[in-house]
């Protein structure tokens, strides 16, 4: 299987951070990787967000958004 190879900023760490993944890798296996709750958290994919089920591509530059909430 081909892999590719994209880059990762999660909002609030200083990091970006290259990770080489399976050409078939989804949003919601990179959040499954990563030990990222789906549920408390945006994707965008070079600056759109993005589906779970979006399949990344090569040179994706994606970002992880926690969603803050309170009162």
């Amino acid at each position: 299987m081909s892999k590719i190879e994209i880059k990762v900023r999660v909002i609030g760490d200083r990091q970006i951070k290259v990770h080489e993944l399976p050409s078939d890798t989804r949003v919601e296996d990179l959040l499954e990787k990563l030990d990222k709750n789906r549920e408390t958290v945006v994707v965008k994919r070079n600056e759109k967000i993005v589906p779970e089920e979006e399949t990344l591509e090569e040179r994706d530059k994606i970002t992880i958004i926690p969603v803050v909430s309170g009162g």
